[in-house]
């Protein structure tokens, strides 16, 4: 059989190299705006206690009044680009609310600041509690609430 020679031209090194670097480039300016587009601007943190939370600092999870102080099983979702973008999720053993005069109004009324898939249908159904600035739904032993 012949010899036959591969013609196939391969890139050089220094070739290779700059390719890397450029598409590492635009991975690091490009990425963030990219990766934005596919989540939902959120942090979230979980607190076993509300004695866990934190009550100055990172403001973005210090929790409002309306969270009872025997809750438990607490988990903040925040906005990263909006401050005022925030849900909570908790239980709470007396369900009875802090925070002071809370007034009943239909969820239909109110809207969240996540699409709140992570929650169970009915929270967005039926009776809820204004109590200030946020919103609270009780369903099945777990309180949801948000910012409205």
């Amino acid at each position: 059989m012949p010899d036959v020679q591969d013609t196939r031209r391969r890139p050089s090194r220094p070739v290779l190299l700059l390719v890397a670097a450029v598409a590492a480039a635009l991975a690091v300016v490009a990425g963030p705006a990219l990766w934005g587009g596919l989540t939902d601007h959120r942090d979230s943190r979980h607190f076993d206690r509300r004695a866990d939370a934190p009550t100055s600092g990172d403001l973005a999870f210090v929790l409002p009044d309306v969270v009872p102080q025997d809750a438990r099983d607490i988990t903040v979702r925040a906005g990263t680009e909006d401050p005022d973008a925030k849900m909570y999720d908790w239980t709470s053993t007396s369900g009875v609310l802090d925070g002071g005069a809370c007034d009943e109004r239909e969820t239909s009324a109110v809207t969240a600041p996540f699409d709140g898939s992570q929650w169970p249908e009915q929270v967005a159904e039926g009776q809820g509690l204004a109590c200030g600035s946020v919103f609270v739904r009780e369903v099945s032993g777990r309180f949801y609430a948000w910012i409205v």
